[in-house]
């Protein structure tokens, strides 16, 4: 069981208990325990089907749990329609692909504000300031269909502040945009959670750009919490040969771990980035946990440097400042990745 809690004076805004969401009878999303924090930052990391949009569609109360209990503002959510519309108003969904009308971006804005009976005046001033915050005043008239990506994600963040939540939930807000719109993006939340002490609440597959902008993080994988620091999650069928320490771990990819000492059959492992060695170059030869790769991101951490590598698997390292600084390793170099038996953990 995994519990990730900020420590804070601010009150929790959500509290979820043994939260279970099914689909045809199978668990896509089990979270035992998590608390959100008033005015918190908060960043929802995984790959793609771990269950993150599912965890934003039921805290926007969009959907509803197959079991457990979600607490917002110190109370259970209601079941009935009159009270889920109401906890609706309060925490607003930002999905990965925005959806606006036809018509110009006032109007857009506009929309959701007049379904709550804004009057006029006061719904002109929260599109205009809401733009401004955004930095997107200039396209106030301009056709929203006619928008760039990291334009409709800005606008998309502009209608969702206009609403005046506690929380906004943000389902990969990054996605299908630049490097120029991603750091954009990250100011802006970072911007709407400082001035408006709007809650922020965001997923993301890329733990890079995570960082940029949660000071707190949680990691969902199949469905699960899993520890933080357990970042290259990988699953599949353990071998073994007469000795048991020769095993290997099969991913479905083809590439192969050593995983000495685990039992044969099916198996999760955790591959500790601190354990994993970087040099550039191909590798010299074939073997379990000796990889191929390009790096994608390189970024400083606490003192470190994380570097992304795409190896047919997307693996994490973390180097050491000097030890970084004399592999000379930049975004885009072949580099050669071995991952040794000490790094490999049993989930």
């Amino acid at each position: 069981m995994s519990r990730a809690i900020l420590t804070s004076t601010s009150a929790p805004l959500y509290e979820i208990s043994g939260l279970v969401r099914a689909h045809g009878g199978k668990k896509v999303l089990d979270v035992a325990a998590l608390e959100v924090r008033q005015g918190e930052i908060c960043g929802v990391v995984g790959p793609n089907g771990a269950g993150k949009t599912t965890l934003l569609s039921l805290l926007a109360f969009l959907d509803r749990p197959t079991a457990g209990e979600i607490r917002f503002a110190g109370k259970p959510a209601p079941s009935d329609a009159r009270g889920l519309v109401a906890l609706r108003r309060q925490a607003v969904l930002i999905h990965q692909h925005p959806v606006f009308f036809s018509g110009t971006v006032k109007k857009n804005l506009e929309f959701g504000l007049k379904l709550r009976k804004v009057p006029e005046a006061r719904r002109a001033a929260l599109v205009e300031e809401s733009l401004d915050l955004v930095g997107m005043r200039p396209f106030l008239h301009a056709r929203a269909q006619s928008l760039s990506g990291g334009e409709t994600m800005r606008a998309a963040i502009a209608r969702a502040v206009a609403l005046s939540p506690r929380v906004i939930l943000c389902d990969e807000p990054t996605a299908g945009v630049d490097d120029q719109a991603r750091a954009a993006v990250a100011r802006l939340l970072s911007n709407v959670n400082r001035e408006k002490g709007i809650t922020i609440l965001f997923t993301s597959h890329d733990a890079f750009w995570a960082r940029n902008l949660a000071r707190r993080r949680v990691r969902l994988y199949e469905g699960r919490l899993v520890p933080p620091a357990w970042e290259n999650l990988f699953h599949g069928t353990v071998e073994t040969g007469p000795d048991p320490g020769d095993g290997v771990l099969v991913l479905p990819s083809g590439l192969r771990l050593p995983a000495p000492g685990l039992s044969p059959g099916p198996a999760r492992v955790a591959v500790d980035p601190a354990f994993v060695e970087l040099e550039k170059g191909e590798p010299a030869r074939n073997a379990p946990g000796v990889l191929s790769g390009t790096v994608i991101q390189v970024g400083m951490e606490n003192g470190g440097v994380r570097i992304l590598v795409d190896a047919v698997i997307s693996l994490s390292a973390v180097l050491p400042m000097d030890r970084y600084r004399k592999s000379g390793i930049l975004a885009g170099d072949r580099v050669q990745v071995r991952i040794p038996p000490a790094a490999i953990q049993e989930n």
